[in-house]
């Protein structure tokens, strides 16, 4: 059985796409949990060790920059890197982001590779910063 890349808490209301994303990671090495809505998310967040978020902009009720603020609010989630996926015709520029968190921006459509190489970039970046610290 190989090892672990991480845990990823994937969340999107389209199952089609979470599934997607779940079997790209999963074979990339990455255990992923998936949830379809914001408030699920947070909770699993709030009860489990996750390494990463990748998470829908726009989901119904409470969506990404819901979940964001949620998780930025909380300190046992602070931390927490995410990467969000949106389907706006123009994605948001990264900076554009005032949550501490957010630590990418990808527009649907994408590729699953595209995805993955984003998110090993952020886990990267977070990794190097935590060891410098």
């Amino acid at each position: 059985m190989k090892k672990s890349a991480g845990t990823i808490l994937i969340v999107d209301d389209e199952p089609h796409i979470a599934a997607v994303v779940a079997l790209k990671l999963e074979d990339a090495g990455y255990r992923t949990r998936v949830c379809s809505d914001g408030r699920e998310a947070l909770r699993l967040a709030q009860s489990e060790l996750f390494d990463a978020v990748v998470s829908d902009l726009n989901m119904p009720k409470f969506g990404g920059a819901d979940l964001c603020r949620a998780l930025a609010a909380s300190t046992a989630t602070a931390g927490l890197p995410v990467l969000l996926v949106t389907g706006l015709a123009h994605a948001p520029s990264e900076l554009s982001w005032a949550h501490p968190n957010v630590r990418g921006v990808i527009a649907k459509p994408f590729s699953p590779r595209e995805m993955l190489v984003r998110l090993e970039a952020m886990l990267a970046e977070v990794r190097r910063v935590a060891a410098a610290a």
